[in-house]
């Protein structure tokens, strides 16, 4: 499967250039409550399953309660991929339908995804912003 990213004739420059994909903060979002809401889906499937994760571990239940006690401190990034190479409604947000529209494999991906791939900088561009970037090596 490929999955696309729209950028700007900048972003594909420095995509490009670096070879990476940088993802943001969910906190530099213009919207963050999409990430808000597929958080608390997450928080919600914890809670259900509470009872069995104390019967398998209760270092993993501790582990699970410090998760649960310090997840307003979250730090996550997102990118934007689409299934959709061509969606109008992305054209529009981009140079005025001047931008572009990168495929990358999605097994590829994942495989990049790999922790060891994850290179944390910080932005000049927006107030220290945190940014990780996915490196092909």
């Amino acid at each position: 499967m490929i999955l696309y990213h729209y950028t700007t004739a900048v972003g594909l420059h420095d995509i490009v250039a670096s070879r990476s994909l940088w993802t943001s903060h969910y906190r530099f979002l213009n919207d963050t409550s999409e990430f808000l809401h597929g958080w608390k889906i997450v928080l919600d499937a914890i809670d259900r399953r509470g009872a069995e994760i104390r019967d398998i571990s209760s270092l993993a239940w501790q582990t699970v309660a410090l998760f649960r006690q310090h997840s307003r401190e979250i730090h996550g990034f997102v990118g934007s991929l689409t299934s959709e190479g061509d969606l109008l409604s992305q054209w529009r947000g981009y140079n005025r339908g001047q931008g572009f529209s990168i495929g990358f494999s999605a097994d590829w991906l994942l495989q990049n995804a790999a922790p060891r791939t994850l290179i944390s900088r910080r932005s000049s561009m927006t107030q220290s912003n945190s940014e990780r970037r996915l490196t092909r090596r």
